[in-house]
């Protein structure tokens, strides 16, 4: 495996590159502002918060080590799985108020995580699909 050369870094990365380092920072933020939000409430999910982390860190060690193909895929079973638990934590507050026992609607808190988590999904998704390197040329 051959590390990563920065003076290179123009040269071989297409559009997927640039956007799996973009959604990599999406993904580092969104559990963080998940955790201001949500921490010592039963809402709470350590796992929505770790998981998008964990993929971060395996997206970044693959684009280290060049293995570029795969780091659109770490990124998006980060994502998809925080996405999971984020679900299974809010399940409680959403049934809540969908049946009227909280008359105030859904929190700004909510919605916002909410529309991040889904942000990141959205773009985990697309990113899978983009190339991630410049193809070379036939000659």
């Amino acid at each position: 495996m051959k590390l990563i050369s920065f003076k290179d870094i123009k040269a071989i990365a297409d559009k997927g590159f640039f956007v799996t380092l973009g959604l990599a920072l999406l993904s580092l933020i969104y559990p963080w502002i998940y955790f201001f939000f949500y921490f010592n409430s039963n809402e709470f999910s350590l796992f929505a918060m770790l998981l998008p982390l964990i993929g971060v860190v395996f997206t970044l060690a693959l684009e280290v080590f060049t293995l570029y193909r795969f780091a659109p895929y770490a990124l998006f079973l980060g994502n998809v799985s925080g996405l999971a638990f984020y679900i299974y934590g809010m399940y409680y507050y959403i049934s809540i108020v969908q049946s009227a026992i909280d008359a105030q609607g859904l929190s700004f808190a909510f919605l916002f995580t909410a529309i991040l988590i889904g942000l990141a999904l959205l773009i985990s998704i697309i990113n899978v699909f983009l190339s991630q390197t410049k193809e070379e040329k036939n000659k």
